[in-house]
């Protein structure tokens, strides 16, 4: 499957599949840990498409993820609101973290003092984003994050996405 193609939309926005598994990819541990902790189910090869009860661990993951790209296009649809942020794709995180990885790098050459990792990778780089995204968001009063989002869903769906 192409990673560019458009798998749903929110507010207009386009969800990638190269996106759904990014967010996938921060649920895994989640996912694991709860099949672990009610089912004392131990991961394998098959673990990902075994039925426990009426679960399926690839389901829950999707599902998870789902649920966490849901919230992040509130925040950001809030942050877009606010002129907080230009754009609010997963290109633009990619591109937002590029900059701050060169910025963190001429910085070392200049033997500047760097807080926090002197690179991001994706992962910590989206955590970091979203919590100043957050914040950015309390300091102008809104700390409310839970307003209704227009869904799409296109026309590949998520039974169709593998880890």
């Amino acid at each position: 499957m192409d990673n560019t193609i458009s798998i749903a939309r929110i507010n207009e926005r386009s969800i990638s599949a190269e996106e759904l598994k990014f967010y996938m990819s921060l649920e895994k541990a989640n996912t694991v840990n709860y099949f672990f902790q009610k089912y004392k189910a131990e991961v394998d090869q098959r673990f990902w498409n075994l039925k426990f009860d009426q679960e399926v661990p690839i389901e829950f993951l999707r599902n998870s993820a789902w649920h966490l790209i849901q919230k992040d296009q509130r925040i950001k649809q809030l942050a877009l609101d606010n002129r907080l942020l230009e754009k609010a794709d997963f290109a633009s995180l990619l591109e937002a973290m590029e900059e701050e990885n060169k910025v963190r790098e001429q910085m070392i050459q200049e033997h500047k003092i760097i807080y926090g990792p002197t690179k991001f990778d994706r992962r910590s780089y989206y955590f970091y984003y979203m919590s100043q995204l957050e914040n950015q968001l309390k300091k102008i009063g809104i700390v409310d994050f839970d307003q209704p989002l227009d869904i799409t869903l296109d026309s590949v769906t998520f039974h169709q996405m593998t880890l």
